[in-house]
């Protein structure tokens, strides 16, 4: 279940992002090519963010403008007010977890490489040990905390890199791409370290993905991106919700004449594929109750259910409904014929 975006207070934005553009390139008497274009977002202290878009479409580099760490050719990004650029104090609220985070020694075990990780930060001796038992816990570190680094898995790594961000005290945790790379169960434990994050009242969380099933899990607001652009934004339930229940195929046998018409007059978004024996059918549905719906038509036309399978819509789906009419998008997909 996503959280509610409406529940959330409407207070001062902790983060303003003020029309920050980034060339990708610039030569004389051509025309700039942006990477990044005249973004706007707003982020609440504690609030969660879903950057989506596909590969390529500035996911991380905003995020790399958001940390400080790159600096954009116009716009500005304030965190209570301050430029992040020009104030060192400012950075250091904010942390970018890209990738498996900084280089580290192989031979170390995971709790000596954050408190090396502290050390670098000045904080030292018995105040360091606090910090990093807590982050140790936050990321269920504790069954490999005294194990080298060389020998954890690459899911392990991606939760220490946010441990060292969590022992650093940013109150911002900017994490690209969390789970690329890994596999279902080490995925599983990254959303799940991730989603105590977003409920802990003490960190605002944004997250840059392809994948739209994580912003659904884990992020109160979504900012879709595609081609350096800002394509939508809002609450996590209303902007995805034609997205959130798919498509889904249901085969179905003993199929009377009557079937097809019925159903292309209820459902508008579907398809039907005839076999000699069966029939497959394809389905965009925009509220759960929909399904409940399709298999009581099914049923008193006297067709018999052989399976149901949910279709899970990609990154891709979503950018090309935001920037498709409905009709064309269904026909696009296969759903609707003319």
């Amino acid at each position: 279940m996503s959280p509610d975006p409406n529940a959330w207070p409407r207070t001062a934005p902790l983060i303003e992002v003020r029309r920050v553009g980034l060339r990708a390139a610039s030569s004389a008497g051509v025309e700039d090519v942006w990477a990044l274009a005249d973004v706007d977002v707003s982020i609440h202290a504690g609030d969660t963010l879903g950057v989506l878009g596909r590969n390529g479409s500035g996911k991380s580099t905003l995020l790399a403008i958001l940390a400080g760490s790159l600096g954009a050719d116009q716009g500005e990004v304030l965190i209570d007010g301050v430029d992040v650029r020009a104030d060192p104090a400012a950075r250091r609220r904010i942390a970018l977890v890209a990738d498996d985070g900084p280089p580290f020694a192989a031979t170390r075990s995971v709790r000596e490489h954050l408190e090396d990780a502290a050390r670098r930060l000045g904080i030292e001796g018995r105040r360091a040990s606090a910090p990093v038992d807590r982050a140790i816990a936050s990321m269920r570190l504790e069954p490999i905390a005294g194990r080298r680094l060389a020998c954890v898995d690459r899911g392990a790594r991606r939760r220490i890199a946010v441990a060292v961000a969590m022992i650093a005290g940013s109150d911002v945790l900017l994490v690209d791409d969390p789970t690329r790379g890994l596999d279902p169960a080490s995925t599983h434990v990254v959303v799940d370290c991730l989603r105590a994050i977003a409920h802990d009242d003490e960190h605002t969380l944004v997250l840059a993905t392809h994948d739209v099933a994580i912003v659904q899990a884990l992020c109160r607001r979504v900012l879709v991106i595609d081609g350096g652009r800002v394509i939508a934004e809002g609450g996590t339930r209303s902007l995805l919700a034609p997205n959130a229940d798919g498509a889904y195929r249901v085969v179905v046998s003993s199929v009377s004449a009557s079937l097809a018409p019925r159903l292309e007059v209820a459902f508008s978004a579907l398809t039907i594929e005839r076999a000699r024996h069966h029939a497959t059918i394809t389905a965009a549905l925009d509220h759960p109750d929909d399904l409940y719906d399709l298999i009581h038509v099914l049923e008193t036309e006297g067709a018999v259910i052989e399976s149901i399978d949910r279709i899970d819509l990609t990154t891709d789906d979503v950018v090309r409904r935001l920037l498709t009419p409905p009709a064309t998008y269904a026909r696009m997909r296969g759903w609707r014929k003319d």
